[in-house]
């Protein structure tokens, strides 16, 4: 581990740009977006920039979206306006509304 530290370590130092990362959190069952605002506050509490894109399963207002737009307007939220649920089996319109948002 040593070894596989010091060449990390040689690569960030060589670095010469700052970069953003990006995590995508997908899957079944309950905790992701627990996660993800755990995430957003440990990036305020650094002082990172922090945008949000969720994509919801249905068009309704949350407990987290009212936090964030009213205690932290400069974090960028985006929700997708439609929605999304396996029930509705509209590929095409999923993908067309995915265009038009992102």
């Amino acid at each position: 581990m040593a070894k596989q530290k010091s060449q990390v370590d040689l690569r960030v130092a060589a670095a010469e740009q700052k970069r953003g990362v990006l995590i995508l959190l997908t899957g079944e069952g309950k905790g992701k977006s627990t996660s993800v605002f755990v995430m957003v506050m440990r990036s305020l509490g650094y002082g990172y920039k922090v945008g949000l894109v969720q994509v919801i399963k249905g068009v309704q207002l949350s407990g987290e979206e009212i936090f964030i737009r009213e205690q932290h307007p400069e974090v960028e939220l985006y929700q997708m306006a439609t929605g999304f649920k396996w029930e509705t089996q509209d590929r095409a319109g999923d993908i067309a509304a995915a265009k038009g948002f992102f």
